[in-house]
């Protein structure tokens, strides 16, 4: 079994639930998934670069074809609403989303240090504080190239 944290949660808990059967024959009879789609769960056991999931239909033929009780049936139902939020967070905690998440904030507060008034742009604190944005800003557009 995979490490839960490092690929897809619904993929981990699809192929716990499914056991002895493997993701792999989900392509295969009694429950003839597309093969294509049935390649993507296997390979999200190993990455979290794509998160697939299944659709109603999909579902009620796994539990259907496998005899899955009620429990499992609700199991894989939470297992898809965990990848929603799997990939919500990923999203979200990308490094690329954050960087540029920053790259905005700092230039943000570049340019309201430039609307305050001259007499407090001739301040030292405003120098210091300006010159800090400035150097974070160059830092984080350093690391976006």
């Amino acid at each position: 079994m995979p490490n839960p944290y490092s690929c897809s949660i619904f993929a981990y808990e699809l192929s716990r639930i499914i056991a002895p059967h493997q993701l792999v024959e989900l392509s295969r009879t009694p429950v003839s998934l597309e093969s294509k789609k049935v390649q993507v769960l296997v390979e999200s056991l190993k990455s979290v670069k794509r998160l697939p999931g299944l659709n109603q239909g999909e579902i009620t033929t796994i539990v259907l074809k496998l005899n899955l009780d009620d429990d499992q049936r609700l199991q894989i139902y939470a297992a898809l609403i965990a990848l929603g939020v799997q990939r919500l967070l990923l999203e979200y905690l990308s490094l690329e989303a954050m960087l540029m998440q920053a790259k905005l904030c700092f230039e943000r507060a570049k340019s309201m240090l430039e609307l305050l008034p001259k007499s407090v742009r001739n301040t030292e604190g405003w120098k210091y504080w300006y010159g800090e944005v400035e150097k974070e800003l160059e830092v984080v557009e350093d690391e976006m190239e």
